[in-house]
C-alpha cells in the first residue's frame, strides 16, 4: 500500500509540476522574447535615426552645392580682380570670352577682344604711373587724353546710344544710321560694354586703316 501511495503521490507531484511548468513557460518565453523585441526596436530606432541624420546631412550638402553652382552660374567676372591679378592680354581673354575662355559671354564681350585688351593695358599703365607715354597694344588708334576712336552699333535706337555715350564722355560724336562714332575715354570702355542700348563697339575702321 505504501508503494502504491508513494506512486500516487509521485503522480500527483508530477501533475502539479507539469501544471506549474505549463504556466511558467509562456512567462519565461515572454520574458526572454521581450528584451529581444525591445532590442530590435532600439536597433531599428537607432538605424532610423542614423539614416535620418545621414539623409539630412546629404540634403544640406546638396543644397550647399546647388547654392555654390547657382553663385558660379550668375557670377560676373570682376574687372578689378582681373586687372589686379593678370596681364592685360590674359585679363582681356577672360573679360571677352568669359570663364571658359571659349565663348563670348564675358563682361566686355560687346566691345571685342582688342578694346578689352586696350582697356586693361591702359589700367596697367595708369597703375604704374611711370610718366612714360601710353603705348597702345594691337595697333588700336588712341588720341591724346586717353581716348580711343570707336564705332558703336546701336541695339535699337541710335539716338539713345548716342546719348548714353555722350554721358560717358564721347567727343566728336557723329551718327550714321545705327552707327555712332567718336572719341571715347578708354576708362569708359567697361561702362560702355554694359550699356543696354549698345549692340557692339569696335575700334574705328577709318582711323585704323
Amino acid at each position: 500500500m505504501k508503494s502504491l501511495a508513494h506512486t500516487g503521490d509521485s503522480g500527483e507531484e508530477r501533475a502539479r509540476w507539469l501544471s506549474v511548468r505549463s504556466r511558467l513557460i509562456p512567462r519565461v518565453g515572454a520574458a526572454a522574447v521581450l528584451p529581444v523585441v525591445l532590442g530590435l526596436f532600439v536597433v531599428v530606432g537607432c538605424t532610423s535615426s542614423d539614416s535620418t541624420a545621414t539623409g539630412e546631412a546629404a540634403a544640406d550638402t546638396a543644397r550647399s552645392a546647388a547654392a555654390a553652382a547657382a553663385d558660379t552660374s550668375t557670377d560676373t567676372l570682376s574687372l578689378d580682380a582681373l586687372a589686379d591679378t593678370l596681364a592685360p592680354a590674359e585679363a582681356a581673354r577672360y573679360a571677352y570670352h568669359g570663364r571658359d575662355r571659349h565663348g563670348k559671354d564675358g563682361p566686355l564681350a560687346k566691345i571685342g577682344y582688342d578694346l578689352a585688351r586696350l582697356y586693361f593695358a591702359y589700367r596697367a599703365h595708369q597703375r604704374r604711373a611711370s610718366g612714360q607715354p601710353f603705348a597702345s597694344p594691337g595697333g588700336v588708334s588712341v588720341t591724346g587724353g586717353g581716348r580711343v576712336v570707336v564705332d558703336a552699333t546701336a541695339r535699337r535706337d541710335s539716338r539713345q546710344l548716342r546719348a548714353d555715350l555722350d554721358a560717358l564722355g564721347l567727343e566728336g560724336g557723329a551718327t550714321a544710321g545705327p552707327i555712332v562714332s567718336g572719341r571715347l575715354p578708354i576708362e569708359a570702355l567697361a561702362e560702355a560694354a554694359a550699356l543696354e542700348s549698345l549692340r557692339s563697339l569696335r575700334p574705328s575702321v577709318a582711323m585704323t586703316q
